[in-house]
């Protein structure tokens, strides 16, 4: 046991606290992957630009003239690193990371093979590898000549193959003159292999639901509003400790939560769960389950609960997602108009999501338990970031409130209608979390990276909520 405890200090612990680190710099990675790919694009550049020059000065050497046409094809690995990085780079800004990746580290091995393995040697021809129909005498000449070819290549091991060829090593120029470029493309594939690693892992995590209860699909859920019609007697059948005998008075809840579920109701909200934390940031979350499903989000970032909300839809599903991530920091709510916009801080930026009204009708009057309220939620408009403050400074310059709408069955692109009129003031889409555009008039707005706003920024604008 002291054997295995003095390994485990020595080598696990150490090999944890670095796995931690990595896990670490990988999050960071994803969220600013678009900087991570083009600082590996930047390396290629680099590398393409240095490979030709090099090149080229050599080529003009006299005594380096026999080998021209290694130096030729020098300048032509050169020319296939620029490629890819011109490729690449409008790949990273306009498309998604993932496919930017790919596209990366097909160039970047490509890239390197041909630097380092398959560059045409003016010394060695297809006759020469029939070494079986050859004479003791050739046979020896083209060992020599592969191993020229070995030596000349960056890498110990091919020295070793040639010293075992019994070959002189070559001047060494193709290897000083590789070094420094195949070292930049290495580098840059090594960073498109770990952000490739980091977004599957990320990608994997937004799946993953094992901690989580079952979520319902955007079109089932309930309204964020009372369904029922005002007459119905529901209150009256069933109070919330007979619909939620698990946890029957929601102030058991804990950091405040429980008053919110006490406010909208069992049918509504669903049955509260404890109140959990997430470690990395102090906020305090708790699910509404409605047949094990999750039907709301409670959330304060206060261990008093003074500023919790009640989220519902997309917004309680990514609040409920980000928490199990460690990234949950914080969320806001208000209804203008009688519409939803709700506000939720992660590490990575604020997200928004709104709707004009949160239902789409009215339900059945006669429920008794939360599955039978048949009224089906309007979907969220849902703002990535930079949509978000793309949003904020459009309220701002109209010095008026502009609803976002959904605008196609995916919810990428946006609408912006004006409140009450609902002309069209703007439109945008998103082609990832932290890149978006907006068109206002004939201008194009652009905003790359994350954002913060809160609701303060967006309040002065909101039209009251109707009596």
């Amino acid at each position: 046991m002291r054997r295995w405890g003095k390994v485990r200090q020595g080598w696990a612990s150490p090999f944890l606290s670095a796995l931690a680190k990595a896990g670490a710099v990988a999050l960071v990675v994803v969220r600013h992957a678009r900087i991570a790919i083009l600082l590996a694009v930047s390396l290629l550049l680099l590398a393409g630009l240095i490979q030709r020059r090099l090149a080229q000065q050599r080529s003009r050497r006299k005594r380096l003239r026999p080998m021209r046409r290694e130096l030729q094809s020098e300048r032509g690995v050169g020319r296939l690193c620029l490629g890819v990085g011109i490729l690449v780079a409008p790949m990273a800004l306009l498309l998604s990371p993932a496919a930017a990746v790919v596209a990366g580290c097909l160039g970047a091995t490509l890239a390197f093979l041909r630097t380092s393995a398959v560059l045409p040697d003016s010394a060695i021809r297809e006759g020469d590898l029939k070494i079986g129909s050859s004479s003791p005498a050739q046979e020896c000449t083209c060992i020599e000549r592969w191993a020229r070819r070995l030596a000349a290549m960056p890498w110990r091991f091919t020295r070793r193959l040639a010293d075992i060829a019994r070959a002189k090593p070559s001047s060494g120029e193709l290897t000083r003159l590789r070094a420094l470029p195949i070292a930049l493309i290495v580098n840059s594939l090594l960073i498109f292999i770990f952000i490739g690693g980091a977004l599957a892992v990320e990608n994997n995590a937004k799946d993953s639901v094992a901690e989580s209860p079952p979520i319902a699909e955007a079109g089932s859920e309930p309204a964020a509003e009372p369904p029922l019609k005002k007459d119905t007697e529901r209150d009256e059948e069933k109070t919330y400790a007979d619909l939620c005998p698990a946890l029957p008075d929601p102030l058991v809840i804990g950091h405040g939560l429980g008053q919110a579920f006490r406010h909208d109701g069992g049918f509504k909200a669903g049955c509260g769960t404890p109140a959990r934390q997430v470690r990395e940031t102090g906020a305090w979350f708790s699910a509404g389950i409605c047949d094990g499903q999750l039907r709301s989000v409670a959330i304060t970032s206060s261990p008093t609960g003074r500023d919790a909300v009640l989220l519902y839809g997309a917004a309680a599903r990514f609040a409920w997602r980000s928490a199990l991530r460690e990234e949950l920091v914080s969320a806001e709510a208000a209804h203008p108009a009688e519409g939803d916009v709700f506000l939720v801080e992660i590490l990575a930026g604020t997200y928004g999501f709104a709707r004009t009204a949160p239902s789409g009708g009215w339900g059945s009057s006669k429920v008794h338990t939360c599955t039978e309220v048949t009224a089906t939620g309007r979907p969220f408009a849902e703002l990535y970031p930079p949509m978000l403050l793309q949003w904020r400074n459009l309220l701002e310059r109209r010095a008026s409130w502009s609803w976002p709408l959904r605008e196609g069955p995916t919810g990428a692109a946006l609408v912006f209608a004006a409140y009450p009129s609902g002309t069209v003031t703007a439109r945008g889409t998103c082609p990832s979390d932290f890149y978006c555009y907006m068109y206002v008039g004939g201008a194009r707005w652009s905003g790359e990276g994350t954002a913060y706003v809160s609701l303060d920024e967006l309040s002065p604008y909101m039209p009251p909520s109707d009596p």
